[in-house]
């Protein structure tokens, strides 16, 4: 596969009262802004991305993928480099696709505002709820912690905890962007995810012999060939989703204006 440019998940910047995350090549904005903004408008998705043949990739070197390959699939992925799905809903709810890399701090940042409000959602049955792992800041911070936490998420996910270990992933990130992450420090995540008994201790043998290492090459391969630059990137039935005008408060209104 050819390697994408390269491309970066900026820190934040500071605007008054706003908070505003811009993503990879600055294609994305997101906006934390006080409700009394009025922030309502609703989302403009762009055309519908296709889903490519997800197995394009296997992993070589830290931060790199090679020719095609084949490997095992976390549950709640449908082929090798798929989305990983972690909350079903019924027949004609929304379906949600969050794109993170575990190294992305806007990732975390996006969490922490809207992570809560999209489980709920989720939990209401108003929508389905997918995770599309990337790995492409390892090759921007030189290292394979990007890959080694997107194993991690995808053992988590066989445990059925990943949405659980994303959370706590990404709530438990380095301070400085780059220092990476253990394999201690990601079996810590495991823990407070939830994951216990014989589940951790499948986790942690998932986690030490790198089951899903197709699998997170693969998944960074296929998000690319969709035309994703970044993250965190939100797709709603299969669209890019419109962050630029997204508040704390207008999330539920963006993505039933997206589903329409």
């Amino acid at each position: 596969m050819t390697e994408s440019p390269q491309r970066k998940s900026p820190m934040p910047l500071v605007l008054g009262l706003a908070v505003a995350l811009v993503c990879a090549l600055g294609a994305v904005w997101v906006s934390a802004r006080p409700s009394d903004n009025g922030g309502g408008a609703g989302a403009k998705p762009s055309t519908t991305v296709s889903a490519p043949d997800a197995g394009t990739a296997t992993p070589t070197a830290a931060g790199t993928t090679g020719p095609a390959g084949q490997g095992p699939t976390p549950k709640g992925a449908t082929s090798l480099g798929s989305a990983v799905l972690v909350h079903d809903a019924p027949a004609g709810a929304a379906a949600v696709t969050l794109f993170v890399d575990p190294q992305c701090p806007i990732c975390a940042k996006f969490e922490s505002i809207f992570g809560k409000e999209i489980s709920d959602l989720a939990a209401k049955g108003t929508i389905s709820v997918s995770y599309h792992v990337m790995s492409f800041l390892d090759r921007n911070l030189k290292n394979d912690s990007s890959a080694r936490g997107a194993n991690a998420m995808f053992c988590a996910a066989d445990a059925g905890k990943m949405g659980e270990y994303v959370q706590a992933l990404m709530a438990g990130q380095p301070a400085q962007e780059g220092d990476g992450f253990t394999d201690a420090a990601l079996s810590q995540v495991a823990t407070t995810a939830g994951i216990s008994g014989d589940a951790l201790a499948t986790f942690s043998s998932c986690l030490t012999g790198r089951t899903y290492a197709a699998q997170v090459a693969a998944s960074e391969a296929s998000a690319e060939a969709a035309g994703v630059r970044g993250t965190p990137t939100v797709m709603v039935d299969g669209k890019v989703m419109d962050l630029g005008s997204l508040t704390a408060d207008n999330l539920a209104e963006l993505i039933a204006a997206a589903h329409k």
